[in-house]
């Protein structure tokens, strides 16, 4: 079945320095440094629309339409993220990632007909899953950035597969077998190799936020948590319940609100510290305390409406991240894009080798 791919986002322009008429300071030079704060300019009823014809197609052709309800989501989403007066673009297509969900879809099944025939091959297949998931999270980071250009100059991802294996196999196992005391350790290992792998027209990132930063997040995201178990296993107390209930619900909740601070205590600390090789910095004023109320906001908005505010909890939380960055741009970042664009077309050729991966590994 062939879905027609949703249509191209507006090729990106830059936006004038400034007034024509104006004489007594002169405009910026090209190639001068600057600061250019990131932009939203979509908005929630917009992307309704764009989500509730998502859902319905998806729904009438028993899902096989979501791969390309992805593609219009991000085109859309990074449509609308400007910088420095362009925007981003997504170039992959819902043919590659309807294929990637074929070959787990296949995986999946080949898996359930082996548990039939004998528990022995299950597991030899589990297991040979379990070895390839390093290779699968590099494939897909590495998809996922070839089908993303900025000022039509490309993002890559080089990873290892060694790398990949400690970061997502055994630093979270060593995690929970310490009960938590290594997660921070693994979160900032995991965050190191993500974003160090990266780059953007061969410009490597560079990240090296320190360890005790980690814990740091990791204690203050341990106080809500703390104190909603706290308040549940005394109301459970008072009102004679059975406290395991109250724990049980206490731990959630508790869980729910200390990843969503942590996760935008995190994104701050690495935004903050990141670099991109040719004196390129962001900086972000994000409050982490904000992000735990737009998280979790978003997703009781989310349940209570059985779903239909969850575009703009989406869109809400996206503007306000991306608005919450600014790029500090070093000389020579022009010339750098003018030697470094790719031509028209060139996309299919950079990222075709990773046709069907983006359906094996999370996007």
């Amino acid at each position: 079945m062939n879905f027609p791919d949703p249509s191209q986002q507006p090729e990106a322009s830059s936006f004038p320095a400034g007034n024509a008429f104006s004489t007594p300071v002169p405009a910026a030079q090209p190639d001068a440094p600057r600061s250019a704060p990131m932009r939203f300019h979509g908005d929630a009823g917009t992307y309704f629309g764009i989500w509730i014809v998502n859902l319905l197609l998806t729904i009438v052709t028993l899902g096989i339409y979501s791969a390309w309800a992805k593609v219009r989501k991000h085109r859309w989403l990074y449509g609308n993220t400007e910088v420095d007066g362009h925007v981003f673009e997504y170039h992959a297509t819902g043919m590659q990632i309807f294929k990637g969900r074929l070959m787990a879809l296949g995986v999946i099944i080949a898996t359930a007909v082996a548990g039939v025939i004998h528990p022995l091959i299950q597991l030899v297949l589990l297991l040979g899953l379990l070895v390839a998931v390093p290779w699968l999270m590099n494939s897909a980071m590495r998809f996922r950035a070839r089908v993303t250009s900025w000022r039509n100059v490309r993002f890559d991802f080089q990873g290892s597969y060694g790398k990949a294996a400690v970061v997502f196999l055994v630093m979270p196992f060593v995690g929970m077998l310490t009960l938590g005391l290594l997660m921070p350790m693994a979160t900032r290992m995991a965050v190191r190799y993500t974003v160090n792998g990266h780059s953007w027209g061969g410009a490597r990132f560079n990240v090296n936020p320190s360890l005790g930063q980690f814990y740091r997040a990791a204690g203050i995201a341990l106080l809500p948590a703390l104190a909603i178990g706290a308040v549940l296993l005394l109301l459970g107390t008072v009102v004679q319940m059975s406290i395991w209930h109250f724990l049980i619900m206490g731990v959630y909740l508790g869980f729910l609100v200390g990843t969503a601070y942590y996760a935008g205590h995190v994104l701050k600390l690495c935004v903050n510290d990141l670099s991109i090789e040719g004196g390129h910095t962001l900086r972000t004023d994000l409050s982490p305390w904000r992000h735990l109320w737009i998280v979790v906001s978003g997703l009781l908005a989310t349940a209570f409406s059985l779903g239909l505010l969850y575009p703009w909890a989406l869109v809400r939380r996206h503007r306000y991240v991306t608005q919450s960055i600014t790029l500090h741009a070093a000389p020579g970042l022009d010339a750098f894009v003018s030697s470094h664009q790719d031509r028209p077309g060139s996309f299919a050729s950079e990222y075709g080798e990773m046709e069907g991966l983006s359906g094996l590994a999370p996007l």
